[in-house]
């Protein structure tokens, strides 16, 4: 079981190959369904939707259940989180969205500073393929897996948190065999999907242990999270973000960004120009894109360990956002008596 879990950990360092091709084929069919749901109803007839992209942090933080019941059915969020750790891997899944037919009201992209480090310690230049390129290719590849076998070795020192992986991919199995049924052929395709609006969080913890916090803080500091000279506007990572703002101006009216909660020893160990770049990428593309940040919204209780939240917290965060989309959503989308809901989402 170990093995399987790290298997997609030790792969090939370029961001692509971490995507992870199940829960991109969940967000693929989650999109489809509630486009099919949006485009079988009058425009009258339609709640306003929003599509939340991001990471992990995303997909623990909003719960589109809560956002739901504060308006009556008049709102409903679609929220298309996976997992990772950069702006590159948060592209690949947003994929779904940005070729579907799917239109929604509002878009918000909830992130992290941090983030802007990732592609600079894992993207190679490309080179001819040459015998020269290819030795070069595989010191490389040896190279970064050396190290990234030193960044992930706390799995085999620190039991607890090899235990709660494990766990996390059995109830990631369980979701994945309950996805099929649900999107299988037999079902009739994504059509049959009941509910493409509700998300299950995977971390079912309050608090993880010590142990898991001081190592998650360590793997960060190791891949350069917290080394200002990696979180600049010209790293990779700051251009893969500048196109995908660009390109979700091109499908939806409001696009927002928002710096997702941190707990306070995260938030210090993280360089504070990094939020000034983010918002100056946000700038440069469009000057109506808002930048809200919320990195110090919420105490250290509310959170599961440094940048996911809790139940209570997820809870709490949920209702934060909700109060603002009445600002976010452009003029006149929640008004008007002749607006209908779709089925609320189910709580898992």
């Amino acid at each position: 079981m170990i093995s399987i879990i790290l298997t997609p950990w030790l792969s090939s360092g370029v961001p692509d190959s971490r995507v992870d091709p199940r829960s991109l084929r969940s967000i693929q069919l989650r999109t489809e369904a509630a486009a099919e749901f949006q485009n079988n109803r009058l425009a009258n007839e339609q709640p306003a939707v929003v599509v939340a992209l991001g990471l992990s942090t995303v997909r623990e933080g909003l719960d589109p259940v809560a956002i739901s019941q504060h308006f009556d059915g008049r709102v409903h969020l679609l929220n298309l989180a996976s997992s990772g750790g950069s702006f590159s891997e948060m592209r690949a899944y947003a994929e779904p969205l940005i070729k579907g037919s799917l239109r929604p009201d509002l878009v918000i992209l909830g992130v992290h500073p941090s983030w802007l480090a990732a592609a600079s310690l894992r993207l190679m230049p490309a080179a001819p393929f040459d015998q020269q390129s290819l030795l070069d290719s595989i010191k490389w590849e040896l190279h970064e897996s050396k190290k990234w076998l030193r960044q992930r070795s706390w799995i085999l020192t620190h039991r607890i948190a090899v235990h709660g992986i494990i766990q996390n991919s059995l109830q990631a199995i369980r979701a994945d065999l309950n996805q099929f049924y649900l999107t299988s052929s037999i079902q009739g395709g994504p059509s049959a999907m009941r509910d493409p609006w509700a998300v299950r969080p995977i971390y079912s913890e309050d608090k993880a242990e010590p142990a898991f916090l001081l190592t998650q803080l360590r793997e960060w500091q190791a891949a350069g999270w917290f080394d200002a000279r990696n979180l600049s506007s010209s790293n990779p990572e700051a251009i893969v973000l500048t196109d995908m703002l660009q390109t979700l101006t091109t499908i939806c009216p409001k696009v927002v960004l928002i710096l997702m909660p941190e707990s306070a020893e995260f938030r210090r160990k993280v360089p504070s120009s990094s939020g000034n770049t983010l918002r100056s990428i946000a700038d440069k593309v469009q000057p109506k894109i808002q930048v809200l940040d919320f990195r110090e919204a919420l105490p250290d209780s509310y959170f599961r360990d440094h940048a996911h939240l809790n139940t209570r917290g997820r809870h709490s965060f949920s209702l934060l956002i909700a109060s603002r989309f009445e600002h976010l959503l452009p003029e006149n989308v929640l008004s008007g008596s002749s607006r209908q809901s779709l089925p609320e989402p189910k709580a898992n």
